[in-house]
């Protein structure tokens, strides 16, 4: 009795800071690289999966069958309908009357943000993780590395992601075997020092979002970076195991893989929250926060062209990304800090576009250039 109303005033919390109320669920219906050493066994439904679900009916069924394969670890998998306008739902209620464990959310469009965060609001697992609902597990991983998590006491757990298109794999990574403290984890995924920002390759303790606010107004590009960082700022133990069990399908009509639009600037307001969140919680982190948000400043100010805007909207945007830059660069002392990992590139155009931002536009369009004459 305790844990459910727990539970339900986690749930109040969560859906008063996102100023929601509580979504309509239904039911369900009738009826690789690396060893990992630990227990042989978890114990049995301890895991909430949540897929967010827009405009995904040729790829859901596949990432749902993958999840229901991974054995009695999975507790639920909680489809949050992001007001795909296709069969979405249709195939996501058949599926239901398959599989008794699989919650349905329908929402109006909002993002992936809002999706997440309604998902882990119906989460009833000690464990949550997220996948997407274009992209699938390889078999048994979460029976594989749940048990580690759990003998490590670990708060959130790391594991591999293989990048596939047409079947070919395109890219791996594969984190190296190690444990740390929330802190730390924000600068290894900020500084990219072998870890990146995604949601789908983390299995989080669901008690880590018990009483956060998650209530931005974000929608896609590096929201899983924001939630990351404020669930990591929780943490206590973070692992990462050398196992490539997520498998992200790169298609044509995938957020990631369209072209460019305005929308992109929307990764400047997921940045800009991350490092007025770590400026406040964990100033001792702003220093990379702060470089972290130049390079995304910079990237857009390069990349204005490419969106489809009008010259008049390209200047006002270049002169507003250039007095913000100036502002964080200037109070982070940005350029007395330099990451062990952080890339050439990003280093020289940094201290560049500090110089002159049109410089820095022309030599990062040039390189394009010489790049596509190769």
């Amino acid at each position: 009795m305790k844990k459910k109303l727990i539970k339900r005033e986690f749930l109040m919390s969560l859906n008063e800071c996102l100023g929601i109320t509580t979504p309509a669920v239904s039911a369900g219906g009738n009826g690789s690289p690396g060893e990992i050493d630990g227990p042989e066994t978890a114990r049995a439904g301890i895991l909430s999966v949540i897929i967010p679900a827009y405009n995904v009916s040729a790829w859901i069924e596949r990432c749902v069958e993958s999840i229901e394969g991974q054995g009695d670890v999975v507790k639920e998998i909680i489809v949050v309908n992001d007001g795909s306008e296709d069969r979405t739902e249709d195939v996501v209620r058949r599926l239901q009357d398959r599989y008794e464990n699989i919650t349905l959310i329908n929402q109006n469009n909002q993002g992936l943000f809002y999706a997440r965060i309604h998902g882990v609001c119906q989460a009833l697992g000690d464990y949550v993780t997220f996948v997407d609902a274009d992209d699938y597990i390889e078999s048994d991983t979460y029976r594989k590395i749940l048990p580690v998590m759990i003998e490590k006491q670990a708060d959130i757990l790391e594991f591999g992601v293989r990048k596939v298109k047409d079947g070919n794999v395109l890219y791996e990574f594969i984190p190296k075997s190690s444990q740390c403290n929330g802190d730390e984890a924000i600068r290894r995924m900020l500084e990219r020092d072998g870890s990146i920002c995604s949601n789908w390759n983390k299995i989080y303790r669901n008690a880590l979002f018990l009483n956060s606010k998650f209530d931005e107004n974000i929608r896609m590009y590096e929201e899983d970076k924001l939630i990351n960082v404020k669930v990591m700022a929780r943490a206590k133990q973070v692992i990462s195991i050398p196992l490539a069990g997520y498998v992200y399908e790169t298609r044509e009509e995938s957020i990631t893989t369209k072209a460019m639009t305005k929308d992109y600037l929307s990764v400047l307001d997921s940045n800009r929250e991350i490092y007025r969140f770590i400026k406040k919680e964990k100033p001792s982190l702003s220093k990379i926060a702060g470089r972290d948000f130049c390079a995304r400043l910079v990237f857009c100010f390069i990349s204005l062209r490419e969106m489809g805007l009008k010259q008049h909207e390209i200047s006002v945007i270049k002169k507003e990304l250039k007095k913000e830059f100036r502002l964080i660069y200037k109070r982070e002392k940005t350029g007395s800090y330099r990451p062990e990992s952080e890339s050439k590139n990003r280093t020289y155009m940094l201290s560049l576009f500090r110089l002159s931002p049109a410089m820095a536009e022309m030599i990062y369009r040039m390189g394009r250039y010489f790049r596509l004459l190769r």
